[in-house]
C-alpha cells in the first residue's frame, strides 16, 4: 500500500501534509502562548468571563456570516453548547476556548482540519 492509498473515498494524507498541519498547529499554539500571557505572567484566558466569551463567539460567527447551526456544524460543536456560550449561560472549558481562539486566527484552516478529522473518524467507525 502506498502512502497516498485511500480507505473508501477518503485519501489518507501523505507525510508532508501531516507535518505541515502539525507545524501550523505549533505556530498557532505559540501565537496564543505569546498572546495569552500578560506581563505579570498570569493567563489572560483564565480571566475570560462567560458573557465576554459569548460576545466574542457571536462576533466571530457574525463576521464569518454563519448561523449558530452552521457555525456549530462547521467547527464540530454542539449547538446547545454554542447557544449557551452566546447567551452567557455556559462557561467554555480550556479546550473549547483554545478552539475558538484558533478559529479566530485561521477559520478556514480550522474548518478544514475539523472536516478531515470528522471524515476520517466516520470511515474508521464504519470498518
Amino acid at each position: 500500500m502506498t502512502e497516498n492509498m485511500s480507505i473508501g473515498e477518503i485519501p489518507l494524507p501523505n507525510e508532508q501534509v501531516v507535518e505541515d498541519v502539525y507545524s501550523t498547529l505549533e505556530a498557532i499554539e505559540q501565537y496564543f502562548r505569546d498572546k495569552l500571557v500578560g506581563g505579570d505572567g498570569e493567563s489572560l484566558s483564565a480571566s475570560v468571563k462567560k458573557a465576554d466569551f459569548g460576545v466574542r463567539v457571536r462576533q466571530l460567527r457574525d463576521t464569518l456570516g454563519l448561523s449558530q447551526a452552521e457555525f456549530a456544524s462547521r467547527y464540530g460543536l454542539d449547538l446547545s453548547t454554542l447557544r449557551g456560550w452566546e447567551q452567557g449561560r455556559r462557561t467554555p472549558d480550556k479546550a473549547n476556548r483554545t478552539l475558538i481562539e484558533a478559529i479566530e486566527v485561521s477559520p478556514g484552516l480550522m474548518a478544514n482540519i475539523i472536516a478531515k478529522t470528522q471524515a476520517r473518524s466516520e470511515v474508521f467507525a464504519n470498518l
